[in-house]
């Protein structure tokens, strides 16, 4: 298992692709379009090419990830899809091996020309769970269509024209129908690491994907959209009466958190305590927060 480093990321990808027969799965956060086609060209067979992005908004406004590369896998032979929660960077050769680490498929992700961000990957070996895992993926994904990059081309056109602040661009109802989060596994990393929002620094803001001098109201916007707050959401909609008590809230966390090795049960409670901490500090109107039998109830407004 050997560690690649920056252009080491780029060199092996490109060696596994003159090397495989079958297929090969993109699996980007962020993705471009000239890094595709430049991978593209290192395949000089049929082969089955899968395609998943996060394609948020505020990533295409951004240019962080290029809205046509659906038209570009339409006429290459890519299945494209897309998850808004998707945060991973892999490439899986074959269904045998992968590079798995922190590069997103773009140019600084890759340095394409040998120049771009100080990145760290992987090469493994996967096995059925593995590939499992990855069909679990898939089917949990949208898959692009037409009618759908349609809709989403004209909502871009139309938050650029109205100068939509990143924070708060949104997809449509229309869109975001399509999309249901999975939230039967969660990671630590899902959650706050911090107690209080208002001193959190610029490394407490990452699990919100939020960017650098985000004001309140952006943080806010951005916590309602995180995994750890429609966690909460859909699991106080299940209960009786809408609400839940925080010992059960716990056991809950505790059970559907993935991290190897599991958090103990107290490190869950801590991980609830700063979500239901920001809560209340940013006054989220979703969601009331109180003390009726000296236990914490948390229950939908």
């Amino acid at each position: 298992m050997p560690i690649l480093i920056s252009q080491q990321i780029l060199d092996r990808i490109c060696m596994e692709l003159s090397y495989i027969t079958e297929s090969f799965t993109l699996i980007s956060a962020y993705c471009k379009t000239p890094l595709v086609e430049y991978l593209d060209s290192f395949i000089d067979r049929p082969l089955v090419k899968n395609l998943i992005v996060r394609l948020k908004p505020e990533d295409v406004l951004a240019g962080a990830t290029d809205l046509d590369l659906y038209p570009y896998c339409k006429e290459h032979g890519w299945s494209m899809f897309f998850r808004l929660d998707l945060h991973a960077k892999t490439y899986i050769f074959d269904n045998l091996r992968c590079v798995l680490g922190s590069a997103n498929a773009t140019s600084s992700g890759l340095s394409i020309g040998g120049i771009g961000n100080y990145e760290m990957a992987v090469l493994n070996e996967i096995d059925d769970s593995d590939r499992q895992q990855v069909r679990n993926l898939f089917r949990s994904s949208v898959r692009m269509t037409d009618s759908l990059y349609a809709d989403m081309k004209a909502a871009i056109s139309s938050m650029e024209s109205h100068h939509t602040p990143r924070a708060s661009a949104k997809w449509p109802e229309e869109i975001n129908k399509f999309f249901h989060p999975d939230f039967s596994l969660l990671f630590s990393e899902d959650f706050p690491s911090c107690f209080d929002p208002m001193a959190a620094t610029l490394e407490d803001l990452i699990f919100l994907n939020t960017f650098p001098g985000a004001d309140l109201d952006e943080i806010k916007n951005a916590f309602r959209e995180s995994k750890c707050f429609q966690w909460l959401m859909k699991l106080l909609s299940e209960q009786e009466h809408n609400e839940i008590y925080f010992g059960a809230a716990s056991a809950a966390l505790h059970s559907v958190i993935l991290n190897d090795p599991r958090p103990y049960r107290k490190e869950v409670k801590v991980l609830l305590a700063n979500l239901l901490n920001w809560i209340s500090v940013l006054d989220m109107e979703e969601i009331g927060i109180d003390r009726p039998n000296y236990s914490q109830r948390i229950f939908l407004r």
